[in-house]
């Protein structure tokens, strides 16, 4: 199933730039694998995953100093949404995402209201407000 396929490639993209510490080798057959899909948006992923994985392999400095020494890939990189373009990705910074960033607020609940959470784990903290 096409769709199937679509879903958990860009899955197994996802988690090899964000949860894995190291894009090993086999990672990056299955990338060149990817790469030669069907799928236009598949490919097109892959591909720009792929140049990223053979430049920059491990995660803790991977988006360092992009702008300045391969300014295409970063805009591949933003082009293809796995960056945003507000980002410096210069050498001061290890990742896009900042991890002392507190998420404050869990998405919107069915009444179409947002609820503040802990920033130590996903309980909804009540706040009584004064008006």
């Amino acid at each position: 199933n096409a769709e199937r396929f679509h879903i958990e490639a860009m899955d197994r993209m996802w988690d090899f730039l964000f949860r894995q510490r190291h894009i090993s080798e086999k990672n990056i057959a299955q990338l060149a694998g990817f790469a030669a899909a069907e799928d236009p948006k598949v490919r097109q992923f892959a591909s720009v995953v792929l140049e990223l994985a053979r430049l920059r392999p491990y995660r803790r400095k991977r988006y360092r100093g992009l702008r300045r020494t391969h300014p295409e890939l970063l805009r591949r990189l933003i082009e293809v949404r796995i960056l945003d373009d507000y980002g410096p990705y210069d050498d001061q910074m290890d990742s896009p995402f900042d991890p002392r960033e507190m998420r404050l607020y869990e998405d919107e609940d069915d009444a179409g209201e947002f609820r503040k959470i802990d920033p130590e784990g996903s309980k909804v903290v009540e706040d009584d407000l004064p008006f």
